[in-house]
């Protein structure tokens, strides 16, 4: 009797393919084992995902060899990642090769292999919110439940949503289990990368540190998975599948019986709603009686002619709470988190702009460097000394971005020491009176406080077309707070629109709550799920008419799902091809997965490439 194996492939094609077990193979091919297989004149490496004595196809090509005499994948990780190709709607091999380091997924052969783990019936999993107001409180937190685990000789993984923050929390852990501490990255070298793999699958280390990939970590024994700041979009995989590493470790909870916990200075809409139905619970770690800064909003439409584009850069407010903190040797911290000198530049003369020609994004002029750089593609050009159109050598260089703060600031404030903390500038002097930083202030492993903080650009996160955006603001606005010792300056067009929404109060409780009947009379999540169906094609015009005919196809196909006509993406054009989104609403996210899997299935779209995105942020 033959044996034909169910192998899956790390292509977009969702189905499993069957291949023969040759004799030679039957007693080393077993599920959970690489094999490569033949497929479309390649050879291709492909997970077993099951065996059977049944075919439907009637000619069928033979596994030419297998990786692992031993399997290296149980039940319970093929289980997870068939969830997460189920939720987020990628095929299963997707899902396997994005839960893999990059040597697995070559090919590489491993000393390691899995315990034959039978997968439990699954149930919710204990979920913690846990919410602070520094790291220190969080960390004490959360070494007391890594020491409980242990103790209870389970495995732990620790996901950050930043490399930055990953080598914090590893260099505590890494002090106290110097031999059972690992720091795991997709950026690291693969073999450093293999090799960590390995010692977690044979069990000879029993904590996992790392980015968001960590939450796939290969533990036989996993008692406790941490995401630390569990409300940071760098938790979202940025490729298919697309998965949210704090959805993807409830998952996991729930099918390994694992603890999860979530830290978070500023908790997700989604978790907080999850606390008040009480399905998650809650623990507050931040200090009783916590003084607040003093808040002041200033009315930025009071400076300036917006038809002469004559604004001015620090309100008078600003300007003298600044020489008061200078005069009385007090630190003020300058929040803009725009990159380069300006945001755009265009001819005085013609009205030409400097546009990427890969993009449809308006190039970033960067002083330091004398370059314009598109925000979409990076790429680099020298910035012009006339304009390529007219020849005019009145270029204006318009938009603030931190080098033109920072400039302004040596012009206003000559006798203040001030310095830079963004990506490029990642050290701040002991003696500096004046920092201008990035989102890199939140960063840092011992907070950086000042007298006064003033943000200036957070208006710029409200205009965007982004239900998440009020949430956005609020969390940068309290996260600056917490770096203020007396006072909060918010530079804003539109003050009135932050004491509406709750912006600039800190009751977090008011605010969430307020937001939370806006999306619940909007049916926007946590109350519905959305998901992004995208399409980019090198033609404009036949990406458009690719995308008018699948929202035709999908928009009746079922009743549970509301379809919505295509737009334009941002930007329209990326890398030399043209962008479109559908955007799809249900109650849940399977409804839309079960959809577009059904309905893409035989949808033809040579030249256009189609992604899903289940959760946008």
């Amino acid at each position: 009797m033959e044996t034909y194996a169910k192998i899956a492939l790390g292509l977009p094609i969702d189905e499993l393919f069957d291949y023969i077990v040759p004799g030679r193979l039957v007693a080393s091919c077993k599920a959970g084992s690489r094999v490569w297989v033949p497929f479309g004149g390649r050879n291709l490496l492909g997970y077993v995902a099951g065996l059977s004595n049944k075919t439907k196809i009637k000619k069928l090509k033979e596994i030419s060899s297998v990786v692992d005499v031993n399997p290296i994948l149980n039940n319970r990780f093929l289980q997870l990642t068939k969830d997460v190709s189920d939720y987020y709607c990628s095929s299963w091999g997707q899902a396997i090769e994005s839960a893999l380091p990059v040597g697995i997924r070559k090919g590489v052969a491993v000393r390691a292999a899995c315990e034959d783990a039978k997968s439990e019936e699954s149930m919710l999993p204990e979920v913690t919110l846990a919410r602070h107001d520094d790291y220190g409180e969080s960390l004490k937190f959360c070494l007391e439940e890594i020491d409980k685990t242990i103790k209870q000789n389970k495995q732990v993984i620790v996901a950050a949503a930043e490399m930055e923050a990953a080598l914090n929390i590893f260099d505590l852990l890494s002090a106290k289990y110097p031999d059972k501490s690992r720091l795991t990255s997709r950026k690291q070298n693969p073999k450093e990368e293999l090799k960590i793999w390995e010692e977690a699958l044979l069990g000879s280390i029993d904590i996992i540190v790392g980015t968001r990939a960590a939450v796939f970590a290969p533990f036989q024994k996993l008692g406790l998975v941490i995401i630390a700041q569990e409300e940071s979009y760098g938790h979202k995989e940025e490729q298919a599948p697309y998965y949210d590493c704090r959805q993807v470790a409830i998952m996991r909870g729930s099918i390994e019986g694992a603890r999860v916990i979530l830290t978070a200075k500023t908790p997700s809409l989604e978790s907080y709603y999850q606390v008040k139905q009480q399905k998650y619970a809650f623990v507050d770690l931040r200090a009783k009686q916590r003084r607040m800064p003093a808040v002041k909003l200033v009315d930025m439409k009071q400076y300036g002619n917006f038809k002469q584009k004559k604004t001015r850069v620090f309100s008078v407010v600003l300007e003298d709470r600044i020489n008061k903190a200078l005069a009385n040797n007090k630190r003020v911290l300058i929040f803009i988190n725009r990159k380069g000198f300006a945001r755009y530049a265009y001819c005085q003369k013609c009205g030409y702009s400097f546009n990427c020609e890969r993009c449809s994004s308006k190039l970033v002029f960067y002083r330091d460097e004398k370059k314009l750089v598109c925000p979409a593609c990076a790429a680099k050009i020298i910035a012009p000394g006339s304009c390529p159109a007219c020849n005019s050598q009145y270029i204006i260089y318009a938009g603030m971005g931190i080098e033109k703060a920072a400039s302004h600031l040596h012009l206003f404030f000559p006798q203040a020491e001030i310095c830079r903390l963004d990506k490029e500038h990642i050290t701040v002097s002991e003696n500096a009176g004046i920092i201008v930083a990035t989102e890199k202030a939140f960063h840092q492993a011992v907070s950086i406080r000042a007298w006064t903080v003033a943000v200036l650009d957070s208006d710029g996160i409200l205009n965007t077309l982004n239900f998440r955006s009020n949430e956005k603001v609020f969390s940068l606005l309290y996260k600056l707070s917490l770096l203020a010792e007396d006072e909060l300056i918010i530079q804003t067009s539109i003050p009135e629109y932050y004491s509406e929404r709750r912006l600039n109060k800190f009751d977090s409780d008011d605010f969430y709550d307020f937001e939370l009947e806006e999306r619940k009379a909007m049916k926007l999540a946590p109350f519905v799920t959305l998901a992004y169906l995208n399409l980019r094609g090198k033609s404009e015009n036949k990406l458009k008419s690719k995308a008018d005919y699948l929202y035709e196809l999908l928009k009746e196909a079922d009743k549970k799902v509301t379809v919505f006509p295509p737009v334009e993406g941002m930007p329209y054009k990326m890398r030399g091809a043209w962008r479109l989104r559908i955007l799809l609403k249900a109650n849940d996210a399977y409804q839309i997965s079960k959809l577009l899997k059904k309905q893409l299935k035989n949808y033809r779209h040579s030249g256009i490439i189609v992604t899903v995105e289940m959760d946008p942020q």
